[in-house]
């Protein structure tokens, strides 16, 4: 048995309006030094330079100096934003005020923020399907700017949004392994994925073979054995998680009884965390044939094998899976027996230490 590697499974804002004409939109200081004599309202300061005084002594601004007005309205002239006013929204909600940056102003000032006004989610947020509807709406909301309530209801949205993004993408690499060989220019789809039909997908993403195989067979069971697993996660109603607990627990029954008890649980998945999902379609499977449970328990020790695993700080594990049950049982209690013993007869090293040793 070899040693194997452990798996290890902005709006940006625009610069400063640039002018072709660049003599119409010189600065105050820029026309300053085109009128370098002195007047009577001038006079040198002490390394000759021109200064012109007022009534305290400082230099004072002529009122167009710097391309300011006094009338200027806010607005007039200024860089268009994309997003228009949404991102202008956007951006008053993410940036904090000068009371917030001061630390004053909001009951919360003390514990890292002020309180200012929350974004307004939309109420139907929701009942906006999976897509580019709501991709679009979610774009949009300043996340650190909600209320904390709305936060949760953000939080499911876009795990609505993600579920579909994994189904899409799903889809798109077991197309890769469902055409025929050589039709890079043409649409030619093959009936049944072939041995090397992972290969496409593990070469572009870098991929271990391993991985590739293991993710590009779940993408054919939930969108061709099972299809109806991959339409619910394109609408953002069934995650990876609970798709993969129906894919591999009908897995001995045929397609028509795998379908019909996917189609029997899946409106009642979504308020059901894995582990009871699981149950429910043991009991189901069961319920259409008695020997499920036995034939998934035959087929799971033909494969019985030990393992041994590098782990990334130089320890290994060794581990048996796939067991008949009986005999792993016997063998965990022989091993705490010895141990027990062990320790009753004054053995100092703990009790789990003497278990792996007698283990190896």
């Amino acid at each position: 048995m070899s040693v194997q590697p452990h798996p290890s499974d902005d709006d940006a804002v625009p610069g400063d309006a640039v002018h072709d004409d660049g003599e119409s939109r010189r600065s105050g200081d820029e026309r300053a030094h085109h009128d370098t004599r002195p007047g009577d309202s001038q006079r040198r300061d002490s390394d000759g330079e021109p200064r012109r005084s007022g009534d305290d002594g400082e230099p004072r601004r002529s009122g167009d100096e710097g391309g300011r007005r006094d009338d200027a309205r806010p607005g007039d002239d200024a860089p268009v934003r994309r997003g228009g006013d949404a991102a202008s929204r956007r951006r008053d909600h993410t940036q904090p005020s000068h009371a917030d940056q001061s630390g004053v102003g909001g009951e919360d000032s003390g514990g890292g923020g002020g309180g200012g006004v929350p974004w307004p989610v939309p109420e139907d947020l929701g009942a906006v399907p999976a897509g580019a509807d709501l991709l679009a709406v979610l774009e949009d909301i300043p996340i650190a700017g909600v209320s904390g309530r709305d936060t949760v209801e953000v939080m499911k949205a876009a795990y609505r949004q993600a579920t579909r993004d994994r189904a899409l993408f799903l889809l798109c690499l077991l197309e890769t392994g469902m055409r025929v060989p050589g039709s890079a220019d043409t649409v030619q789809r093959v009936s049944q994925p072939g041995e090397f039909a992972p290969e496409e997908a593990r070469a572009a993403l870098v991929w271990s073979r391993s991985r590739a195989g293991r993710v590009f067979g779940f993408a054919y069971d939930i969108h061709h054995r099972l299809p109806m697993l991959g339409q619910a996660m394109l609408a953002g109603v069934l995650d990876e998680p609970r798709a993969q607990a129906f894919v591999s627990w009908t897995d001995g029954l045929d397609d028509d009884q795998a379908g019909y008890i996917c189609a029997f649980l899946l409106p009642d998945a979504p308020g059901m965390t894995v582990a009871e999902l699981i149950d429910a379609i043991k009991k189901a499977a069961i319920a259409i044939d008695p020997e499920f449970a036995e034939k998934k328990y035959r087929k799971a020790i033909r494969g019985r094998r030990v393992v041994g695993s590098r782990n990334p700080d130089g320890s290994a594990n060794v581990a048996g899976y796939d067991l008949p049950i009986d005999r792993a049982a016997a063998a965990c209690e022989r091993i705490d027996v010895l141990a027990r013993a062990c320790k009753k007869a004054g053995d100092t090293r703990k009790i789990d230490h003497i278990r792996v040793d007698l283990f190896l």
